[in-house]
């Protein structure tokens, strides 16, 4: 690959980023909550006008600072459409651009080889095509950190005085983005760069490594026993003790032998938070003159403090967690991953490769010890972790490999290169058969033919060596998963599309609509705040009203027959008045209302999604909306 011209790998890897994160990518609804919560909220912004604090269903939702929201509402505005494509595109941009970016970024301190298979890395790393396909801000966070994290050490590293200020100061405008597109998260990744580069690049870089990886194996038990208390007692141990111990180990390696690199890098790096504090605090202001400093502080425990100690069931794990999955996430890459831990590649490799496995590494060692624990936590710093591997395909490419490492790599060669094209040979086949879809057959057909071509076509020619033929099937194979299970199956019934298109009509035309509680993704269609149960319980504290959500939602507060009895009996009042009204629940709960039929109430439209949702009504909505 190597005789490959930089032009001509330039356009091949705009054009494969480009059918990666484009392919079909309007075509499957707005469905899940996340997307939701990220599609609905700048399309409320154009409504109410109000762009410093995001609604969503006309309440307050601060989850997420609002920058991403932003980019999607311009994109809404300036295109005069809100659907799912406009929805998307910011992310899907974002996706390509962070590819191209890992290759010019890499390509100026480690080289033209390196930087190609570290960007095809990335290209092919399953979970970041899944989520650039998506109205995610996971992707945009990940540019932004990587471009905070790189601009830092092209800082750290320059010999120009005015040349490291400027790059600094880069970090800290790519700093601030990435606050405002996550809150604080960026600051921890920055932090593990800067001790991973004193560490490497210090006084003393093997002693600093011996005590910073035995310090790192001691928080990861300590972190294991936290696990097991908590999930013995049932209960989180509000001190995160790993997480601290791990941080001031760390402190202390980069005190201790840091040396002329902590002396240069710290001043760099205080200018970048500087920086990016001063960006971002005109919109801190704006939303504390807003909401008031007890609304932000109960944000802030919320979202950040409580998240380092506590953990829901969902994104509960030990703290090997990301040991497990980063694999998976970055599949086939993930199988040399191992090669990382090559002390004879460490002593020959460069300054670049040292610091991404030192910076990676500790990152991902940071959110291990962090109990709440999702795949995209880590996703920020994969980009600096690929670079790692990009070196060692590289070197393997061109024969510079050996010993174990040379033989495993070719092994995982020999094993990925016939499996892959006829995993894509074996999901055009089913799909065939189960989708019934003619324009899926044709895409998969297409993905099928371009895997065998890769594999069989490419054996005759030089610059498309086996790892090279192994990134194309992966593209081919995760783009053949994702259109069966994602694009072409939740549109129709299996998205609240239709039922909160048609509440949209109702209310545009005045009629009352009212639901016990409004997904993020049926507040993306619906396009008008529905009121909930909290206003058909007009009196009862907030408590009350996630109370009577269990039933409908499955969360964990319990409600008492009385009060049962009480809400439904609400709706049914309202359900018997002569105006027209309706109301948005799900089928389990259709038999309270059973009795009502003579009187016209009836389910009118739905159910919809795999949460069964359908709108009851008095009245027929096609006689009120002629």
């Amino acid at each position: 690959m190597r005789s490959m011209a930089p032009r001509v790998f330039v356009a091949l890897l705009i054009l494969f980023s480009a059918i990666g994160v484009y392919l079909e990518l309007g075509r499957q609804d707005v469905v899940t909550d996340n997307e939701g919560q990220r599609a609905a909220p700048p399309a409320e912004m154009l409504r109410s006008g109000n762009y410093i604090t995001p609604t969503l269903n006309g309440k307050v939702y601060l989850a997420k600072p609002p920058l991403h929201y932003w980019i999607i509402a311009g994109l809404y505005w300036a295109s005069g459409t809100i659907n799912e494509w406009t929805a998307r595109i910011p992310t899907a941009t974002c996706g390509a651009l962070l590819v191209l970016c890992v290759y010019f970024v890499f390509r100026r301190k480690a080289g033209e080889g390196p930087a190609r298979w570290a960007a095809i890395a990335m290209l092919t790393s399953p979970y970041f095509l899944e989520r650039a396909r998506s109205t995610e801000l996971d992707v945009p966070l990940v540019l932004a950190t990587f471009l905070t994290v790189v601009a830092s050490y092209w800082a750290w590293t320059e010999d120009r005085p005015s040349r490291r200020a400027l790059f600094a100061v880069l970090s800290g405008v790519a700093l601030a983005a990435a606050t405002l597109f996550k809150g604080p998260v960026p600051y921890l990744f920055l932090g593990a760069s800067l001790l991973a580069f004193c560490a490497v690049e210090g006084s003393h870089p093997a002693a600093a490594l011996r005590t910073g990886i035995r310090w790192t194996i001691i928080a990861f038990a300590v972190g294991w026993a936290q696990y097991l208390i908590s999930w013995g007692t049932g209960h989180s141990l509000r001190f995160p003790a790993s997480l601290v111990l791990l941080g001031l180990a760390w402190l202390a390696v980069a005190l201790k032998h840091g040396g002329p690199a902590l002396r240069r890098a710290l001043p760099l790096c205080l200018l970048s938070l500087a920086v990016g504090i001063a960006l971002c605090a005109p919109w801190a202001f704006a939303v504390l003159q807003q909401n008031g400093w007890a609304f932000v502080e109960r944000l802030l425990h919320s979202e950040v403090i409580d998240r380092t100690h506590t953990s829901t069931a969902i994104n509960s794990g030990s703290p090997f967690y990301y040991l497990l999955m980063l694999p998976l996430m970055v599949f086939p890459w993930g199988l040399l991953l191992p090669l990382h831990a090559s002390r004879e590649f460490w002593q020959e490799a460069d300054a670049p490769y040292r610091f991404s496995v030192a910076a990676g590494w500790l990152s991902i060692a940071v959110f291990s010890q962090i109990m709440g624990k999702e795949y995209e936590y880590i996703l920020p710093i994969v980009p600096v972790l690929l670079l790692a591997t990009g070196c060692q395909v590289s070197k393997f490419v061109d024969g510079g490999l050996t010993g174990w490492m040379e033989q495993w790599a070719r092994w995982c060669s020999r094993v990925l290169l016939p499996l892959l094209p006829a995993a894509t040979l074996g999901l055009f086949v089913y799909d065939a058969v189960a989708m019934h879809s003619l324009a899926l057959t044709l895409e998969m057909g297409l993905l099928a033919a371009a895997a065998a071509l890769a594999v069989l076509w490419g054996r005759q020619r030089a610059e498309f060596p086996p790892m090279l033929r192994i990134a194309i099937c992966t593209l081919l194979v995760v783009l053949a998963v994702l259109l069966p299970t994602r694009t072409f199956r939740y549109v129709g019934d299996r998205s609240p599309k239709q039922v909160a298109l048609l509440c949209r009509d109702l209310m545009a035309a005045g009629y009352t609509v009212e639901a016990a509680r409004v997904s993020p993704a049926f507040a993306f269609y619906a396009a008008h705040p529905i009121p909930d149960i909290l206003e058909i319980l007009s009196g009862q504290s907030k408590e009350q009203w996630e109370r009577f959500a269990t039933p409908l939602y499955g969360t964990t507060f319990t409600l008492s027959n009385e009060e049962m009895g009480q809400a439904i009996a609400a709706v049914r009042t309202k359900m018997l008045q002569p105006a027209p009204y309706f109301f948005l629940a799900q089928a389990s709960h259709v038999l309270a209302f059973a009795d009502l039929e003579s009187q016209g109430v009836r389910v009118v439209a739905g159910p919809v999604t795999n949460k069964k949702l359908l709108l009851l009504g008095n009245r027929d909505p096609k006689e009120l909306l002629k």
